[in-house]
């Protein structure tokens, strides 16, 4: 959840992990410890920064180790793509959707397709 967003989601074939994040200032010394070189380089803006937060939260969630002090070792890029987080094979995507930033990793090495449904109470 971010900012009055939740997302759910409903996978019954692969071990899943999301992060959803609102586009917004950020505290740019944090980069320094969560980054590698290349995401450092890579991030020019909040969107970008948010880019790489989330799919680094939602590889962690996935492969069920959550935020651990090695956080600048896992790999954020490249976005939208297989990659291997201590053994397993996992792939991510990332959306765009309004002020927000959502990545979805899935524990598979194949690509796969986001539905995205809305629901207001």
């Amino acid at each position: 959840h971010s900012n009055g967003v939740v997302v759910f989601l409903k996978n019954i074939d692969f071990e899943i992990g999301i992060d959803i994040e609102f586009k917004r200032e950020y505290n740019k010394k944090v980069i320094n410890k969560i980054c590698n070189e290349n995401e450092i380089k890579y991030i020019k803006d909040a969107e970008t920064f948010f880019e790489i937060w989330t799919n680094k939260e939602a590889i962690l969630k996935c492969i069920g180790t959550g935020i651990t002090n090695n956080i600048a070792q896992v790999p954020a890029l490249p976005i939208n793509c297989e990659k291997i987080i201590e053994n397993c094979s996992v792939f991510t995507r990332t959306l765009k959707i309004n002020d927000y930033i959502l990545t979805v990793c899935l524990k598979t090495n194949k690509n796969f397709d986001i539905n995205i449904n809305e629901i207001k109470i």
